[in-house]
This record gives C-alpha cells, sequence and structure tokens, in this order.
C-alpha cells in the first residue's frame, strides 16, 4: 500500500489537498473520485523508513532539546494528536481508522506523511509501537515505550490520555522558562552591546590621553587597548560567531556520525528520555 499527496476539487469546485492510501496510482484516482474528489495532480511519496531499534544517542541528538522551532513538526502537535486518538479510542474508534480520520487535521506535512506511514505499517502488522519507533523525530523513545506498555496491558487510551496530560504540563513548564529567561537573556544582549561599544569607542579615547602625556601603560591596560583595536577592526565578526557556531551546531546534529558519537562522549550517563 502506497501513500498519495493530491491536489483537486471537491464537489463544490473548491480546491483542497491531502493525503490517500492506494495501491497504485490509478487506484488512489479511483478512490478519490469515489469521494466526489476530483484530483487535479497526485503524487507518490516516498516510502516509509524502516523500523528497528533506535541508538539512543542517535535518538536523543535527532530530537536535540532548545531547537523545537528549527523543526517542521512540533511538540505542541504531536500533544493535539495524542489527546485526539485517545478521545476516538475511548469513543470505540479502530486505531487505523483514528490514525486516518486525523491525518487531515495536521497543519504540517511532514506530520501528515509521518501518520500516513504509521498507518500503513499498521495495515501491514505492525504494532502501534514499532510503527511509531520508525519516526523518532516525532516521537520519542518515551513515548514510544509507554505506547508499547499500554498496547501490552490493552489500555492504550488510557496511555496516550496520560501522555497528552504529561506533554501539556510539558509545554506548560517550557513556556513558564521561557518566559523568566526572557529578561535575563535580553539583559546580557544589552550588556554584551553595551561593553562592545565601550570597548570599540570608550576605552581608545580615554587611553589616548595617557599616551599623549608619554606615560607608560601597564600591561593590563595594553591588553585592554589590544583587545579593544581587535574589536574596533573586526566588530563584525564577533557579532557573527555566534550565529554561525548556532547553525553549525544545528547542522552537525543533523549528522548520523558525529552527533551520536559526541553526545556518548560528554554525557557518560544514561540521556534523559532514552
Amino acid at each position: 500500500m502506497a501513500v498519495f499527496e493530491y491536489t483537486a476539487l471537491n464537489a463544490k469546485g473548491k480546491k483542497i489537498s491531502g493525503m490517500v492510501d492506494a495501491e497504485s496510482l490509478s487506484a488512489g484516482q479511483q478512490k478519490l473520485k469515489a469521494r466526489d474528489i476530483f484530483p487535479i495532480s497526485l503524487n507518490r511519496l516516498d516510502a516509509p523508513a524502516s523500523g528497528g531499534v533506535q541508538d539512543p544517542a542517535r535518538a536523543f541528538w535527532k530530537k536535540g532539546p532548545g531547537l523545537d522551532f528549527l523543526s517542521s513538526i512540533k511538540s505542541s502537535e504531536v500533544t493535539m494528536i495524542t489527546r485526539q486518538m485517545s478521545t476516538l479510542l475511548s469513543a470505540g474508534f479502530p486505531l487505523v481508522k483514528a490514525i486516518a480520520t486525523l491525518v487531515p487535521q495536521t497543519g504540517s506535512k511532514t506530520f501528515q506523511r509521518i501518520l500516513s506511514r504509521v498507518k500503513d505499517a499498521l495495515e501491514e502488522g505492525s504494532s502501534f509501537a514499532d510503527a511509531l519507533s520508525a519516526h523518532p523525530q516525532a516521537f520519542s523513545p518515551v513515548y514510544v515505550n509507554m505506547v508499547r506498555a499500554g498496547e501490552s496491558s490493552g489500555t492504550l487510551e488510557i496511555v496516550l490520555e496520560r501522555l497528552a496530560d504529561f506533554s501539556e504540563k510539558r509545554e506548560d513548564t517550557k513556556k513558564q522558562i521561557q518566559a523568566a529567561l526572557a529578561y535575563p537573556v535580553l539583559m546580557a544582549v544589552i550588556g554584551f552591546l553595551v561593553l562592545l561599544f565601550l570597548l570599540t569607542y570608550i576605552v581608545p579615547g580615554i587611553t589616548k590621553i595617557f599616551t599623549d602625556m608619554n606615560h607608560s601603560l601597564p600591561a593590563p591596560t595594553q591588553v585592554l587597548l589590544s583587545v579593544s583595536a581587535f574589536l574596533k577592526s573586526f566588530w563584525w565578526l564577533v557579532m557573527l560567531l555566534p550565529v554561525l557556531g548556532f547553525f553549525c551546531f544545528h547542522f552537525i546534529r543533523k549528522t548520523d556520525r558525529a552527533g551520536p558519537s559526541l553526545i556518548k562522549s560528554l554525557f557518560p550517563f544514561p540521556l534523559p528520555g532514552t
């Protein structure tokens, strides 16, 4: 079973888009027409990634705390889908039908593809936990293990509800921390800019008075002057380095070798969420 992404017109002539699973392109077109949806374009998505046990360091590195805003999948969206899935299962919906119902409700195209692949894996006979474990960028090892426990005990809807509760509390805590750190971070940035201004423009003017008087300057003052001269010539480099460092770190953590090895060397103890 393949997954196709379509752009089509509904019975009212409104342009819509979504995903449909079918055996072939023609079968997908027929399936859409049976629902009074007339496809304009129908493109097959890539096959789902193979499952298997994920390396904890690799999963932690890929998930990467503190960089959620650079990801196309938001944790709040995963929380919302988890809550809705729990509600549907509690209402008696089969798991596959519940996931198929939730796919069009996700705002992220990437997350839509992931949910569609999870649904396909379930239809092919995989367990829900195994289907989720193939997508560590969206579902953490803790999430997968709790789902596995819920499947084993027959309480999947309860586990999903607790996962949603936990995720919502974590989001609230993260927002509170961000709000608490906003003012100190702002003050640190302003302080850095003021220090940069003093070293670049104010200090050279003051020290020029002493040099004009032919007074020998102490070693700390000479070091300060050297730093001031460097900043005056290369202030743009100082401003650019933190930004470059941030994006270099984000790029490196996407690699499959350097990132997990670095995490294992820096954190020999068990990683949170693994």
